[in-house]
């Protein structure tokens, strides 16, 4: 028997936790729900360049093209997984 497995990095993480939490949510509430839990700890968003972003308003937009892209991308083949 051999088996698969789906990984979700830990910001995937955050969004789905979001969106149980609150089902009415939408990318940009995703968004600052992962900025939520970043900002304390003083960690940085990186953008698609992997350049990491200094200011909340860059770190929210660029968190909110990720939301955006996840919920196109990713979060269909999860909820058909029966993950999300």
């Amino acid at each position: 028997m051999t088996g698969g497995g789906i990984s979700v990095n830990s910001k995937e993480q955050l969004f789905l936790e979001n969106l149980r939490l609150e089902p009415q949510s939408l990318p940009p509430d995703w968004a600052r729900y992962v900025w939520r839990h970043y900002a304390p700890l003083g960690a940085k968003v990186l953008n698609k360049d992997g350049k990491p972003l200094e200011t909340e308003e860059e770190s929210l937009a660029e968190l909110e093209r990720q939301a955006n892209e996840f919920q196109e991308k990713r979060l269909p083949i999860l909820r058909a997984l029966g993950i999300a």
